[in-house]
């Protein structure tokens, strides 16, 4: 059934007409149905589903745009009940589709058989030759023959690129001979979907010369085969040797001579092909040898496009290419001179990894400059660029009376927008788990980890009880020595009498060290009747400073224990050394900065409010609701309090407003696990309270926790739970840690996560994070500790003495992974 469509007498009005819009393509592409809507337009969306879209379609055809005997099946069975007065698709995938639908239903529009000339590079490539326009030396590779032929015959540099897809998707510029067939393989292996959309279409790839020159986007709006509208905007120049996005100026830059060369140049190219209605985004190059096309594509320009054109000229493609489609006439009026010009800047990433940060500041949208901003990424989010792949991350568009003011607001502009991609490297595990659930535990996988990395868990373990000993510290009112801070020893005496009574639970034979008689205890040890030792021990000479040497006694006695080897435990519990590892390797966390006297200044850098602690206390030991501090004189007290009280260091970082997550983990490398992440809340603190757990707050001595609500699991979203556990393993990898520890982060309003601290030893009770969160996975508090157990065994089994202390990361001594980015402005300083 056809319906016989031409341009009408002028008229303007869409509201009685019935426009099929091919393929809703991404959100980012809304404000053309929005502005369809606008225009009084009925919208028929052929879709696969039913999406985002559906607030501004008036009916869906539901159907597999891929599958086109599908959709022209779909559309032919709409048609025949109900009216179409025109079809467009924004979707470079639909081209071809969009112009089946024209030659099925008779509709203004490109027929096929131009369709699929323009739309394939080669094919366009040849018509351009045989139509005597400006054509680059090309040929198509499907053999061995092909790739000689071009060693042998062109001129070198030259492009190698797919014959479909777009967004300069594995177009690449090959300088050597050489490289030319290693290029080759590349794209070939690389040619999929899941590359770049569009490249479904085809796997065939073909080389043609490199033109050297100014690349421009000629924009053309042509009805009944005249081209009644075009604007040229100049592309800034790429990074080669990919193409990928960097940024547009309009209007062009070029003299006009040029100028009206490459539109001379476009209209014989769309007159040739026999292009008579459409919105077209013409791609060229201006060189020394004059103008060249180089591709044509047969819908509105994506991303900010739409957005120079109406800013620079009035002219709205999306209305324009909406009326041809409709066959209703259309006189745009180009303005003799732009009516401001433009500048859009994409954002991009000089590797590829996973948005870590993304902070916008508002005052940017406040800004009589501002145009138009777009993130296309999310916290959490893949970032991959080439070779992996060709995304950018999203882009600024700014407008100015001039090309010198326009510019000059776009670098003011890129001052507002601030983000962090974690590079992808051997040690990192950013990217590389999977979260189903907010109570399942993290996969961690590496690509290239060993099979033998994997150690089959110790026979003993499942069939007979082993001798366990705990390292511990017994506490009674008679022995304690630390006034105020008697809760946190009676909490050290019930984890270890609770470790005791779980592990029997299990069948084991357990027995505690106490440490607080620490001689009688060595040689306890020494007389080995113990298979494997769970450590639990907080202080040594009453010094929770000595508690890493318990770790080192069990070496010197050659006694597998569970937890971190010493240095591992030493750098955790010192909060400014911990600091200074999250730096190197690029993980985030709070600005800061460290004194260790009165008179040692502090990074000026740095904004209020800040946090001041105790560098290497622990139990939230010197941590009062006066630690958050607003200005100098609160500052200069609190650090007057550590040193001259405490007599410790003292870290000052940024204090950062939001809520709080902790994070185990659990396991060694090739096997290490995540566990649902706990978070508090702090909106209901009173104000002139900070979100914090002071010792008070964390031993019941206020009444302010009943102010905080802790979410177990935490209720975020998937993506940024998958970071936060993505940046767990780092945390735990970086400081070489064994067996399990806990991460403690903070998340502010905008999603962005900071790392805290990591705890290599955190309290182990059936009331403790670890408890809770075994009771969410159907796991009893004995299950969390056999686990570490066996982890511990796991670790020590068929290994050479020692090999543990050797830390948690294994790179291959040739590898030296570069810091990831710099994240931390405040100088570091020497220890």
């Amino acid at each position: 059934m056809k319906q016989t469509k031409s341009p009408s007498e002028p008229q303007d009005d869409l509201r009685n007409k019935h426009l099929l819009v091919v393929n809703s393509g991404y959100r980012r592409k809304e404000f053309i149905l929005k502005r369809i809507q606008e225009l009084g337009c009925t919208i028929i969306l052929l879709n696969k589903e039913r999406n985002w879209a559906q607030k501004y379609v008036d009916s869906f055809i539901l159907a597999d745009t891929n599958n086109h005997s599908e959709s022209l099946e779909a559309v032919k069975k709409y048609a025949e009940h109900s009216p179409i007065d025109g079809v467009i698709t924004f979707w470079e995938d639909d081209v071809l589709l969009c112009a089946k639908i024209v030659d099925m239903l008779g509709l203004p529009g490109i027929p096929y058989r131009v369709a699929r000339v323009a739309r394939n590079k080669y094919l366009f490539r040849d018509f351009c030759k045989e139509a005597g326009l400006p054509t680059p030396q090309h040929r198509t590779i499907s053999s061995q023959d092909d790739v000689d032929f071009v060693i042998e015959h062109f001129n070198f540099p030259v492009i190698a690129k797919p014959v479909y897809g777009s967004s300069s998707a594995l177009v690449v510029k090959i300088e050597k001979k050489r490289d030319l067939q290693k290029i080759i393989q590349y794209i070939s292996e690389n040619i999929s979907e899941k590359m770049e959309s569009a490249l479904m279409a085809g796997s065939q790839i073909f080389v043609e010369e490199y033109l050297d020159g100014q690349e421009v986007d000629i924009d053309m709006l042509v009805q009944n085969g005249k081209v009644k509208f075009h604007s040229i905007t100049d592309n800034e120049p790429t990074d080669e040797p990919f193409f990928i996005e960097v940024g547009d100026s309009i209007p062009s830059s070029l003299l006009e001579e040029s100028q009206q060369k490459l539109f001379e140049m476009a209209s014989e190219t769309l007159e040739k092909l026999g292009i008579q209605q459409g919105c077209i985004h013409f791609e060229a190059k201006w060189t020394k040898r004059g103008p060249f096309p180089i591709e044509v594509n047969l819908r509105m320009g994506g991303d900010y496009v739409h957005s120079l054109v109406k800013g620079c000229w009035g002219v709205d493609l999306v209305e324009c290419a909406a009326k041809i489609a409709l066959g209703l006439y259309i006189k745009p009026e180009k303005p003799t001179q732009p009516l401001q010009y433009l500048k859009g800047q994409c954002f991009l990433s000089d590797y590829s990894g996973v948005l870590v940060e993304l902070d916008v500041d508002e005052e940017l949208y406040k800004k009589q400059y501002f145009e138009q901003f777009y993130f296309l990424k999310e916290v959490g989010d893949p970032v991959l660029v080439p070779p992996e792949g060709y995304e950018y991350l999203g882009w600024v568009v700014v407008k100015g009376e001039s090309p010198v003011v326009v510019q000059n607001n776009l670098e003011e502009a890129l001052e507002y927008v601030r983000y962090t991609v974690a590079k992808y490297h051997p040690t990192s595990s950013v990217g590389k788990t999977i979260r189903k659930t907010p109570l399942s535990l993290a996969s961690f996988a590496r690509e290239q980890i060993k099979a033998s990395a994997t150690v089959e868990r110790v026979k003993a373990l499942k069939k007979e009880g082993l001798r366990v000993g705990v390292l511990c510290n017994i506490y009674t009112k008679e022995t304690s020595q630390n006034p105020g801070e008697e809760e946190a020893e009676e909490d050290t005496t019930t984890s270890a009498l609770q470790i005791k009574a779980a592990l029997e639970k299990r069948g084991h034979s357990v027995q505690l060290f106490d440490m607080n008689q620490l001689l009688p205890t060595i040689n306890r040890l020494a007389k080995r009747d113990v298979d494997i030792v769970f450590n639990a021990c907080e202080r040594i000479n009453n010094s929770s400073l000595l508690k890493p040497h318990a770790s080192a006694i069990l070496d010197i006695l050659n006694i597998p224990y569970t937890g971190s080897n010493p240095v591992a435990r030493a750098n955790s519990m010192d909060k400014i050394i911990t600091k200074k590892i999250l730096q190197y390797h690029g993980i985030p966390t709070p600005k800061f900065d460290y004194l260790f006297s009165i008179d040692d200044k502090i990074n000026s850098e740095l904004e209020y409010p800040l946090i001041v602690k105790p560098a290497n206390t622990d139990d939230s030991i010197g941590i009062t609701q006066k630690s958050v501090v607003t200005n100098e004189r609160q500052l200069f007290a609190q650090v007057k309090e550590i040193i001259t009280m405490f007599k410790r260091p003292v870290l000052v970082e940024e204090y950062i407003t939001g809520s709080e997550l902790d994070i185990g983990v659990i396991g060694n490398r090739g096997n290490i696990r995540v566990l649902p992440i706990e978070r508090t809340l702090f909106d209901k603190v009173p104000n002139g309270k900070w979100g914090i757990y002071s010792y008070d707050d964390k031993w019941g001595k206020t009444d302010i926790h009943k102010y905080f609500t802790v979410e177990s699991p935490a209720r975020i979203p998937k993506k940024r739970m998958q970071l936060a556990s993505e940046i767990a393993i780092d945390v735990f990898n970086a400081l070489g840690c064994h067996d399990y520890a806990r991460v403690e982060m903070r998340m502010d309003e905008d999603g962005n996560i900071y790392v805290i601290e990591l705890n290599a030893h955190p309290t182990l009770e059936e009331g403790s994070y670890f408890g809770r969160v075994g009771k969410k996975l159907d796991l009893s508090f004995s299950d969390i500790l056999q686990e570490i157990i066996e982890a511990a065994a796991e670790r020590y089994a068929n290994k050479p003495p020692f090999y543990h202390l050797q830390g948690n990361i294994e790179v291959p001594v040739d590898i030296i992974p570069p810091p990831v980015k710099e994240v931390q402005k405040a100088p570091v300083r020497s220890l």
